[in-house]
């Protein structure tokens, strides 16, 4: 099979021992691998892959997929847009991350034992660093123009993107998505955290995996970018978007059992099942999130600055979880995968 230049670089293995711990970059690109699907890719990959093409332009695009093996969006839009330039020079230099793959392999976030592929990047040792490090080294010596990583939500929510940094250059690449803007400066372990350090960089929200919307927005934007000459420097006026700042991040304590809708057992918590069409709507105070059993707060509400805030938002009354006050939730999401292993919801206030 012609895969190109292969360079596998060894490095300390996981926590649990998985065995595609180890970055592979390859020159070009194997058409074979535009032919499957996310579940598919371990068939062809070896495990998270880099993959350089050539450009008009030679400072390149990072588009990173599949960080999450269950957000398929980036990955169907890239080879989408891929198929689109087969056997023809892009005008730009593009550099693929593909991410986790096994993950990807089950349809999961990610597997027991692996570390979450969008917390690998920042300087803390964490397990799974050196693969952030790895990539990172290879795009600053390419020159990297801009970088994007590509994520899926369940439920009901507009498509938005996260920035790590408010300048013109991410307002300018997250207006090419969408109107809607979060910014999340306290995340310094996330990927775009990592390259704005280097480049405009930004997350961008495509809305549930696999629906045909989502794939082709991604595609329109990586489309976009790869025909930009410059970033523009210029300030993005403030009518074309909408900026929220992220207050606090909502998670159900660990001790507590949870389920969604009615008639869901005997859980700890239950949450709404409509929870996740909040998203972005204000909430007045008093709005039911979730029925309790017990008296106690099942969530925290923590700041950045790591402070508690879940009793100033939220209390726990007639058997429910209120809000206390008006509030506004991001981010939301009830699949148990992310609501264990990453959190419920972000609080968010206009900016």
């Amino acid at each position: 099979m012609p895969i190109g230049e292969k360079i596998r670089r060894s490095f300390r293995r996981l926590a649990g021992g998985q065995a595609d711990s180890a970055l592979t970059e390859w020159q070009e690109l194997p058409p074979e691998l535009l032919e499957v699907s996310a579940t598919e890719l371990y068939r062809i990959l070896p495990g998270p892959t880099l993959i350089h093409l050539r450009g008009h332009h030679p400072e390149p695009i990072l588009l990173s997929v599949l960080l999450h093996g269950d957000e398929t969006s980036g990955w169907e839009a890239a080879r989408s847009l891929l198929r689109e330039w087969m056997g023809r020079r892009l005008p730009r230099a593009l550099s693929l991350f593909v991410g986790n793959v096994a993950a990807a392999r089950e349809g999961r976030r990610r597997l027991e034992g692996q570390p979450d592929y969008n917390r690998l990047w920042g300087d803390n040792g964490a397990p799974g660093g050196e693969l952030a490090r790895e990539v990172r080294s290879a795009m600053a010596k390419r020159g990297v123009f801009a970088a994007a990583d590509f994520h899926n939500r369940r439920g009901v929510s507009r498509h938005y993107v996260i920035v790590p940094r408010l300048t013109p250059h991410s307002l300018f690449l997250a207006n090419l998505f969408s109107r809607t803007v979060v910014h999340l400066p306290g995340a310094q372990t996330t990927h775009a955290a990592a390259f704005s350090r280097l480049c405009p960089a930004v997350t961008l929200e495509c809305g549930p995996p696999g629906q045909p919307l989502g794939i082709t927005h991604a595609r329109e934007f990586m489309q976009a970018v790869l025909h930009l000459r410059a970033v523009p420097s210029h300030p993005v006026p403030t009518s074309d978007y909408e900026l929220y700042r992220t207050v606090a991040t909502l998670r159900l304590l660990p001790e507590f059992s949870f389920a969604v809708g009615l008639g869901a057992g005997r859980a700890s918590v239950t949450f709404k099942p409509d929870l996740e069409a909040l998203n972005f709507n204000p909430l007045p105070a008093g709005t039911s999130l979730a029925a309790v059993r017990g008296k106690s707060m099942p969530v925290s509400l923590r700041s950045g600055e790591g402070e508690e805030r879940a009793e100033e938002y939220l209390r726990v009354e007639d058997g429910e979880l209120r809000t206390r006050r008006p509030l506004t939730l991001a981010m939301v999401s009830l699949a148990r995968e992310v609501v264990r292993q990453e959190a419920l919801a972000y609080l968010v206030e206009p900016q």
